[in-house]
């Protein structure tokens, strides 16, 4: 999938080291040859070794949801497609968690979705991003 994203380039070489990228051993510590499309998997990346991690979904009091909406637009970025097509992925994962318990209970206000792209770049025709992922 990673190269049907921008074909171009290696796109994978991004998510390399837990999706931070390989160091920049010339810049020093803590530089590495990120994507700006790589914050939602180098917050999942950190995310599930977290100490306060719950596995136990009745014990949870924040939910992070793992959607990675700008990967998801990217691969249609340079295609023409219909919003239908593009939006897809985001309106299955609503469906599915409009019927766990979890969402139920608070209306999903206590769910989190990391968003890496901001919604101006990956909205078109008119639909805004809290439309379609309905927060």
């Amino acid at each position: 999938m990673c190269g049907d994203i921008m074909p171009w380039t290696d796109f994978f070489k991004y998510f390399n080291n837990e999706a931070l990228g390989e160091p920049i051993a010339n810049l020093g510590n803590g530089w590495y040859h990120a994507h700006q499309y790589s914050l939602e998997t180098t917050f999942h990346s950190r995310i599930l070794r977290h100490p306060y991690r719950v596995y136990d979904e009745n014990e949870a009091m924040l939910f992070y949801v793992p959607y990675f909406g700008g990967l998801d637009i990217l691969r249609w970025h340079l295609k023409n497609v219909s919003d239908d097509v593009k939006y897809t992925s985001a309106l299955d994962l609503i469906k599915w968690l409009e019927y766990r318990e979890p969402w139920v209970q608070n209306s999903g206000i206590d769910h989190v979705v990391l968003i890496g792209k901001f919604s101006c770049g990956i909205s078109g025709e008119g639909i805004i991003l809290h439309e379609v992922l309905g927060f």
